[in-house]
């Protein structure tokens, strides 16, 4: 049986589901949703970011990191001060608390990669990776959005199929339309994690 490029993509995407699944229920049994893990990670190599420090290395908006550094706080795992004279600048610090469970979470995710790949020698993971590499390096050509991996590609973050939400189109822009001439909306993934959910890659939807 010849395998069809549908064929490993499907797989591809059963094992991304899977793997975004298992990563969820760890960060829910502390209290926490995607990618608030990433941000303890970020303020124990460097406590003390401010929320536009926090949105360069993740990737969102200023604005998500805001709410996200505020939705920790409430959860204690950190807090927010201000660090200059008239009071503007706010610089983010993780709590007791939020040292305590950034080591076991990290551990318990890396166990979770570890037990994916496991019964794979040394060889056919490093098979495995150069595959996955050249699909990707593929794709992100495509898209004119090849380069080195993003924070969030490195953790264990995930895209899933989950609520949409419409993209706002600028005031006097033309709709789009497919090769038909149908008329396409964008509607990127929205993880249904509420404002701090980034935005992915849009997906087309026609409408007949």
């Amino acid at each position: 049986m010849v395998l069809t490029g549908h064929d490993l993509i499907l797989v591809i995407t059963r094992t991304t589901v899977q793997i975004r699944e298992q990563t969820r229920r760890v960060l829910a049994s502390y209290g926490l949703q995607r990618p608030q893990n990433l941000v303890l990670d970020a303020l124990v190599e460097h406590d003390g970011l401010t929320p536009g420090e926090i949105a360069k290395q993740l990737e969102v908006s200023g604005p998500t990191a805001v709410k996200m550094a505020q939705r920790m706080e409430a959860n204690g795992l950190v807090t927010r001060r201000r660090d200059d004279p008239d009071g503007r600048l706010v610089r983010i610090y993780l709590t007791e608390r939020g040292r305590e469970v950034q080591a076991p979470i990290k551990k318990e995710i890396d166990e979770i990669a570890e037990d994916a790949v496991r019964g794979l020698d040394r060889a056919q993971r490093q098979a495995l990776k150069s595959s996955l590499d050249a699909i990707r390096e593929r794709l992100a050509s495509a898209d004119g959005a090849s380069g080195p991996w993003s924070p969030r590609e490195r953790s264990l973050d995930l895209p899933h199929a989950g609520e949409q939400e419409r993209v706002e189109r600028p005031a006097g822009a033309e709709p789009e339309r497919d090769h038909a001439g149908q008329h396409v909306e964008r509607l990127p993934v929205n993880r249904g994690r509420g404002p701090e959910a980034p935005a992915r890659a849009p997906r087309t939807r026609v409408r007949r």
